[in-house]
């Protein structure tokens, strides 16, 4: 009954490859475009329940009692592709020609390289929640751009959506489709569709003389049914008489459900009605996939932590350090003696602080030399001074320290010969003067006990406080 592969149209401009799909108005052809050479699909106007076609010839056939009805038809076929051809949407397919031939009509469209929804349902069973709200969303928004057109296309269906090779749904077969005037009045009359299962009641009833989206969208859930269950839903007339439709499967989410539920309500103004009030029910189900809940952790570090440690590690200036620029020490306050006797040789050095220079404190006399630690503050100073270890001191218990404040002319005080080394003490205050001098370890002094503390101060007149003898 249909169109032989090979055989030719419109004079050798389209040649049939192969039969693809019939339906109750018309067969679909996948044919080329000889000049263009180019493949497109060809829909045929073929009332099977009207007609016959002669095999020689190709040409349809249509009985005597039936051409006045079928004439009709056909021009009502040809003036919809008109019509459909006017339509620019990305997710509605493209009509591109339209003619006459053997006795019938035919229009050309683009060829989808796919499967159609329905095949893909066939062969994989039900789909994810996920992947069937990905296909149904893009059909929602083609079918919404037909109705802001004034037209419904009464014949929505997994069949009749295709799936490219790039996953992207296309909404095709407007053969049943029926446009409405300005005031939702029908002005088309093309055969009704009543697909069982995806076409509502007042469809099945033929109740379609006025613009109503709402006939859609019932076909739009029912659609989006088959694709969940991979069983197609009862029929409208047996929902209408008090039959339910089988459960949808658990693991889908109840704002899906109730959007299925709400678009397949029998009673037409119970149904949303508009695509877009369907879309929002379809897409606060799929953010409820898609909602994690972030949570903000700081971490925050046990200042007693090994890992605290490991963060700020303490700088240890080598033995013998006059090599690089004097190492600045941070000043520590001493109430007291001290809780530990050091363990180390190291002392410890970190970068200097803009506060106000603190008085110099004396090391207890009962402090053993090896515990005595010195912290001078030094405040940056363009020409820092260095003091360097006498030959016949040795160096590993060697500790210097020397406060350089911005003032050319520090001087020191001398430990007296008499004074032991080991109780020896000097807190000297000096002030800045013209003329820095430093004096030497004496000879005598034995070097492990050797301290020495300068604390400068940035006044006119210094002043030196020797500690007594008896100390």
């Amino acid at each position: 009954m249909h169109l032989l592969n090979g055989t030719l149209l419109q004079g050798g401009k389209y040649r049939i490859v192969c039969f693809i799909a019939s339906g109750g108005f018309g067969c679909t052809y996948e044919a080329e475009h000889l000049m263009l050479d180019k493949r497109v699909a060809i829909k045929e106007f073929f009332p099977k329940s009207f007609c016959n076609r002669d095999d020689t010839t190709s040409r349809v056939i249509v009985g005597i009692t039936q051409a006045p009805l079928v004439g009709k038809l056909k021009n009502k076929f040809i003036e919809e592709a008109r019509s459909i051809a006017k339509l620019s949407h990305p997710g509605i397919i493209k009509v591109i020609d339209v003619f006459e031939e053997n006795g019938t009509a035919y229009y050309v469209m683009d060829f989808i390289d796919g499967k159609s929804l329905g095949d893909i349902v066939k062969e994989r069973g039900r789909l994810p929640e996920e992947e069937a709200i990905g296909y149904i969303l893009p059909v929602c928004e083609a079918l919404g751009y037909v109705h802001e057109q004034k037209r419904l296309h009464l014949d929505i269906k997994p069949g009749n959506i295709m799936i490219d090779s790039n996953g992207r749904p296309i909404l095709v077969d407007f053969g049943a489709s029926k446009q409405y005037d300005e005031e939702n009045g029908e002005n088309t009359s093309t055969l009704m569709g009543r697909t069982p299962g995806y076409a509502p009641l007042e469809q099945m009833g033929n109740d379609v003389k006025h613009f109503r989206t709402a006939t859609d969208i019932y076909a739009l859930g029912a659609t989006l049914y088959k694709c969940l269950t991979g069983e197609t839903p009862l029929e409208a007339n047996l929902l209408a008489q008090g039959e339910e439709l089988e459960p949808l499967p658990s693991n889908i989410s109840e704002s899906t459900k109730k959007a299925i539920e709400k678009a397949m309500q029998v009673a037409p103004k119970k149904r949303p009605q508009t695509v877009n009030e369907f879309m929002a029910m379809l897409k606060g189900a799929k953010k409820e996939e898609e909602t994690v809940d972030a949570v903000d952790v700081t971490v925050i570090a046990n200042p007693g932590s090994k890992n605290d440690s490991k963060s700020t590690p303490k700088q240890t200036p080598s033995q013998n350090s006059f090599s690089s620029p004097i190492p600045k020490f941070v000043p520590q306050q001493n109430s007291g003696p001290a809780s530990k006797p050091a363990t180390s040789q190291k002392s410890t050095s970190t970068r200097p602080k803009s506060k106000p220079v603190p008085q110099p404190t004396p090391i207890v006399e009962s402090q053993p030399a090896s515990d005595q630690r010195y912290a001078t503050r030094i405040e940056p100073d363009p020409v820092p001074r260095q003091t360097p270890v006498p030959p016949s001191h040795p160096t590993p218990d060697q500790r210097y320290a020397t406060r350089i404040e911005p003032d050319p002319v520090p001087k020191q005080t001398p430990v007296p010969p008499s004074q032991s080394t080991s109780d020896q003490r000097y807190a000297t205050r000096i002030e800045p003067e013209p003329a820095p001098k430093q004096t030497p370890i004496p000879e005598s002094q034995p070097a492990s006990d050797q301290r020495y503390a300068t604390r400068i101060e940035p006044e006119p007149a210094p002043k030196q406080t020797p500690i007594p003898e008896s100390q």
